[in-house]
């Protein structure tokens, strides 16, 4: 481990060398912060959720009436031992005559995507009171096992703090 990463860009011919494009200096835990700036990554999924992320790209567009200010819905993957985040976004009102909610939830079903549903203050802290949940709810699940999705779609949880 070290104190600094250099991020490279790619060398122009295959004769010539790569250069440094940024140098990220660690902070005072000597942590580097993946994600921010030029060093910007995707979890990768290999499930099909096409219809989901659809789903989401609708919702984004759509004024829909939500549970309340600060009700959210953490959507993703769910691999039994590992959790990738496909959106989170103010909950929507769970009335089964509107087509929006709807289609959301049958694509989720359809394509075996999983959703949690919380208060919090903001996306950000719904999606960590999220993995906090997972992590605690799946902690002895062995990587190498063949398991089901263990949360469904709209599956309500409590922060934990």
């Amino acid at each position: 481990m070290g104190d600094r990463v250099e991020i490279r860009s790619a060398a122009q011919t295959p004769a010539s060398a790569s250069t440094v494009a940024k140098v990220l200096e660690a902070d005072s835990d000597g942590l580097f912060h993946i994600g921010s700036n030029c060093w910007v990554w995707s979890e990768l999924d290999d499930r099909n959720s096409s219809q989901t992320a659809e789903q989401l790209r609708q919702m984004r567009r759509t004024a829909y009436p939500v549970t309340g200010p600060e009700r959210w819905c953490v959507t993703f993957a769910d691999y039994g031992w590992r959790m990738v985040l496909l959106g989170v976004l103010p909950e929507i009102v769970h009335d089964w005559d509107d087509d929006l909610f709807s289609d959301f939830y049958t694509a989720q079903y359809t394509e075996a995507i999983s959703s949690y549903t919380l208060t919090a203050d903001s996306a950000a802290e719904a999606y960590v009171a999220a993995r906090r949940h997972f992590g605690a709810e799946r902690a002895g699940i062995d990587p190498a096992a063949t398991v089901m999705p263990l949360a469904f779609p709209f599956h309500e949880i409590n922060s934990i703090a």
